[in-house]
């Protein structure tokens, strides 16, 4: 029997680059659903009453993050990291609301959720769902009594430490795994000319100022990822300034394409997720660029497909530019590993491919079924009920 799920979600374009994929990939590939997306209420295309209605008479409704981002995330009255579409209607909360109360199972699906904050300031509680969709999963990250000292960040001294919000989410009583993943655009094409030995991106976590020690001025000036800093920030003055929403979009695809193009140019490239090992998104970034991964490892890697020496290399911070030196770029071995990584990434962390995972999922869920999915040994396998 078929199942009625009902997906919410809002199309706000955004420089959280997963989030972008995976509402493109779901509304695409799941035929089966019911899919609204807010704006067009918005927009005078639909009406909220539809969407209530269709909610309460669902077997499953599916949340997406970007629906309570748009009522309550600074961010998108800054216009710094999201591009804001049509203005909501001040009903808008109260319409939150009855989507959290009905009766209907709910799937809270986050993205990018960050465990620093207090996820109950969104204005829900975890009771008010009954499964969750989320890139940590239960084990995915370093517990703060279990860190290495010596890459202990002095950020965390100022934010609340994530394992109380972490206890609370894993409340919910299906656990979904919902990992990164990548679109089309962000798989690079063969062949590309490689200007650098390695790169290092993204913030300075203790490790990654470690392996940039190791680099040249030169080659520090020559990956000038400040420079998308400043552009976008430079937008976003003029959106409060002007109200002029373009300037703002074309600095985040400016930002995607300098991250993107840094990686593809380098031979190698490597990351981390701090002291607690979060499992950031660069860990498929930087193979769906064919450029060699080099990083230290999350809890839960091998279970994402990932094999060391097989797709990636597991390398010490301080000996990251030492062992680029030392590689045969050209050699087979280092092309092997390059290729095996970017199809490992491509046929698991495809947005196409996380869709229909998750689709599998929530099916799942609306028929009763589902205790748990996630990754294991390589595979997203379901964990169900007899």
């Amino acid at each position: 029997m078929s199942r009625r799920v009902v997906f919410v979600y809002a199309d706000g374009y955004s420089i959280n680059f997963h989030q972008t994929a995976l509402v493109r990939a779901l509304s695409r590939r799941a035929s089966d659903w019911q899919c609204f997306n807010v704006s067009r209420w918005f927009r005078g295309e639909i009406t909220r009453a539809e969407i209530v209605e269709a909610a309460r008479t669902a077997d499953a409704l599916v949340l997406h993050s970007s629906v309570f981002s748009w009522r309550y995330d600074r961010a998108f009255s800054e216009a710094t990291y999201y591009v804001a579409g049509p203005v909501a209607p001040p009903d808008y909360s109260e319409f939150v609301d009855t989507l959290l109360n009905v009766s209907t199972p709910r799937v809270w699906l986050a993205d990018n959720l960050d465990l620093h904050g207090d996820f109950e300031s969104l204005g829900f509680r975890t009771e008010q769902f009954q499964a969750l969709a989320w890139f940590y999963f239960p084990n995915r990250f370093t517990a703060r009594r279990d860190m290495d000292e010596r890459f202990v960040d002095p950020w965390m001294s100022r934010f609340r430490m994530p394992e109380e919000g972490y206890r609370r989410l894993l409340k919910i009583p299906v656990q979904i795994e919902n990992a990164f993943c990548l679109d089309n655009s962000e798989f690079s094409p063969p062949a590309r000319s490689k200007l650098w030995g390695v790169t290092i991106p993204g913030v300075s976590y203790t490790r990654r100022k470690v392996a940039r020690d190791g680099q040249s001025k030169v080659q520090r000036l020559t990956q000038p990822y400040v420079l998308a800093r400043i552009v976008r920030r430079l937008a976003a003055a003029q959106y409060r300034t002007t109200g002029w929403r373009l300037p703002n979009r074309w600095s985040i695809d400016f930002g995607r394409t300098l991250h993107h193009a840094i990686i593809a140019r380098s031979q190698a490239a490597y990351t981390e997720g701090s002291a607690y090992d979060y499992p950031v998104r660069k860990f498929i970034e930087i193979p769906a660029q064919r450029t060699l991964l080099m990083c230290t490892p999350h809890p839960g890697f091998e279970d994402r497909g990932f094999r060391e020496g097989e797709t990636h290399l597991e390398v010490a911070p301080e000996d990251v530019t030492r062992s680029v030196r030392t590689f045969d770029f050209g050699s087979t071995a280092v092309r092997t590993i390059v290729q095996q990584g970017f199809d490992m990434v491509r046929r698991l962390h495809h947005a196409d491919a996380r869709a229909d995972q998750l689709i599998g999922a929530i099916d799942l869920f609306a028929a009763g079924r589902l205790k748990a999915a996630c990754f294991e040994g390589g595979e997203y396998t379901y964990r169900t009920h007899a």
